[in-house]
C-alpha cells in the first residue's frame, strides 16, 4: 500500500516496519507462549528477511533480486540452527 502511494512520508514505512518487528517476538511470547530465545531470534530475523524480500526499497536496495536470493538462502540455512539443548556427547562415541 505504501509503495503505491507517492505522497506517503518515508518515515511511515520505517514506523510500520519497526512496530511489526517489535510485535513479532511479543506476539510469540504472549500468544504462542514461546520461551526459547533462539526461536524468538530466528522468527524476528526471518521477519526482517521477509520484509527485505518483499520491499527491498525500504532498505535502500533498488534491485529486488537481492531479496529474492536472500530469502531461500536464509530459509535453507536457518534449518541447521538447533533450537533445543543438545545432549552432551558420550565418551564412547564412534565405538560399537
Amino acid at each position: 500500500i505504501i509503495a503505491t502511494r507517492t505522497e506517503a512520508p518515508a518515515w511511515l514505512g520505517w514506523a510500520i516496519f519497526g512496530a511489526c518487528l517489535v510485535a513479532t517476538p511479543f506476539y510469540l511470547i504472549v500468544t504462542l507462549k514461546v520461551r526459547n530465545w533462539i526461536q524468538l531470534s530466528i522468527s524476528t530475523v526471518a521477519f526482517m528477511v521477509w520484509v527485505f524480500a518483499i520491499n527491498s526499497k525500504l532498505f535502500g536496495v533498488s534491485d529486488p533480486v537481492y531479496g529474492g536470493v536472500l530469502l531461500p538462502i536464509f530459509t535453507f540455512f536457518v534449518a541447521a540452527i538447533p533450537t533445543t539443548p543438545q545432549p552432551p556427547p558420550t565418551g564412547n562415541a564412534g565405538q560399537g
